[in-house]
């Protein structure tokens, strides 16, 4: 039978491509798929989902420029979407992340959201390069009550505010049970000695979880 001519294409190495521009072709789609995620400013959800965490897992920044310019459209995906920002932001994109999500909690519709909050300050406790600790601090202190001195406690943990942690120490009881733990937990930032002696006075508490807590902290 003779040989079709079209037979000469049908190899894998037809068109040879190295590793690195498949590499660059994959990231390229990648940014695609995202920018068709935000197309119109009307967010698809599942596909922004997708996008978001096959780019966290590569640890590519391909697409953070777009991203940044588009922080209140990603709300619907805040977890994801701060997921990514942690994993592939590198150390030159610090300042101006940490903007955009002080923008998020500061200036944007979405500012008083509990959950907007919420994994802002996991932001900030994973990089603390993306803010000071005053700014940290003041987004925590400004959220819902019910998270608020757990996010407080988190931060003074994160950027290393031992005076914070001090000033609960005579006052942890009084807070709900996700903040009282949420202090003890904070309390690794204190010398090992005064930290032993005030945790145990945590070890006869009724909640299995807070005696639990301060054993391990």
């Amino acid at each position: 039978m003779k040989r079709s001519k079209l037979s000469d294409y049908d190899t894998d190495d037809a068109w040879p491509i190295d590793e690195d521009d498949e590499a660059q072709i994959d990231l390229q789609s990648l940014r695609d798929l995202f920018l068709r995620a935000i197309q119109n400013d009307r967010l698809s959800v599942g596909l922004a989902k997708y996008v978001l965490r096959r780019a966290a897992k590569l640890r590519t920044r391909v697409f953070l420029d777009d991203l940044l310019k588009k922080m209140p459209l990603m709300v619907p995906v805040i977890r994801d979407t701060v997921t990514f920002l942690i994993k592939a932001s590198g150390p030159k994109d610090m300042e101006r992340v940490g903007h955009a999500l002080r923008a998020l909690a500061d200036e944007s519709h979405y500012k008083f959201l509990p959950i907007v909050r919420l994994w802002i300050i996991e932001a900030f406790c994973r990089k603390p390069a993306f803010a000071n600790a005053a700014d940290a601090f003041r987004i925590a202190e400004g959220s819902h009550p019910l998270l608020r001195d757990r996010m407080a406690a988190l931060v003074a943990k994160a950027y290393n505010v031992s005076d914070w942690v001090r000033e609960k120490k005579e006052t942890w009881m009084n807070y709900g049970p996700w903040a009282h733990r949420a202090i003890l937990y904070a309390s690794s930032v204190l010398p090992a000695d005064e930290r032993i002696h005030w945790l145990k006075s945590a070890h006869g508490h009724p909640l299995l979880l807070t005696r639990a807590v301060a054993k391990v902290a």
